[in-house]
């Protein structure tokens, strides 16, 4: 069942694969410059006015390359991947995902969830957080 007080709009299924298709591989090509310790290919998929409510976008760029940079490989798995469209702004999506990170120092395993953000540049992530 779905509730809603707004009218149902339907949507083209072409336009949904489309965007579902770039969504997915935003979020592919985002782990794999993760994983390859490519800073700047991997913060550049998070957007300027992205916050985590600890950090704001250039306090996340100075932690996440300092991390990165004092690991000599980092494994990043993510299963059981769900998207989750907002349907009163349709140009939000949430990623939520099993992730299984691992690396010359540390592992973790648990629930993360993002927030990615559709816009003329593509996609881009603006909260990320443990789900």
């Amino acid at each position: 069942m779905v509730l809603s007080d707004r009218p149902l709009a339907w949507e083209e299924s072409e336009n949904v694969n489309e965007r579902s298709s770039a969504l997915e591989q935003a979020f592919r090509s985002w782990r794999q410059a993760w994983e390859a310790r490519d800073n700047n290919a991997f913060l550049s998929y998070y957007a300027n006015d992205f916050n985590d409510f600890k950090r704001d976008k250039s306090q996340w760029d100075a932690y996440k390359s300092r991390v990165n940079n004092g690991k000599k490989w980092i494994q990043v798995e993510a299963s059981k991947v769900s998207f989750y469209a907002d349907l009163s702004n349709p140009e939000l999506v949430t990623v939520r995902y099993y992730q299984d990170y691992k690396s010359s120092n540390y592992q973790w395993r648990g629930w993360k969830e993002q927030l990615w953000r559709e816009s003329e540049t593509g996609w881009q992530i603006i909260y990320e957080g443990n789900g």
